[in-house]
């Protein structure tokens, strides 16, 4: 049921962050874009469970205010990554 839970967690925040990142793709502001497409590039090209790992581990390490649960940790990175593969706009 947890994986059911994070999946549906991942497809809707997903859904969510790559509009936006969608609408900063197609944005007629070069800084939106750039940022858009850089950050299309860096989730893309990346393992996911690299980005588990980075979330869930290395951010905590840096910033020890930031620890959180494993099911947020892994909310977070399923969601940003879902977004970086979201087709709303040319990508």
């Amino acid at each position: 049921m947890v994986t059911v839970e994070i999946a549906v967690i991942g497809i809707v925040a997903g859904s969510i962050i790559g509009l936006l990142i969608g609408l900063g793709r197609v944005s007629s502001n070069k800084l939106f874009s750039q940022i858009s497409r850089f950050y299309i590039w860096v989730i893309r090209g990346t393992p996911l469970l690299v980005q588990l790992f980075i979330i869930h581990f290395a951010i905590p390490s840096v910033f020890p205010v930031l620890t959180m649960p494993p099911f947020v940790s892994a909310c977070i990175a399923l969601s940003l990554n879902a977004a970086a593969y979201k087709k709303y706009f040319r990508s």
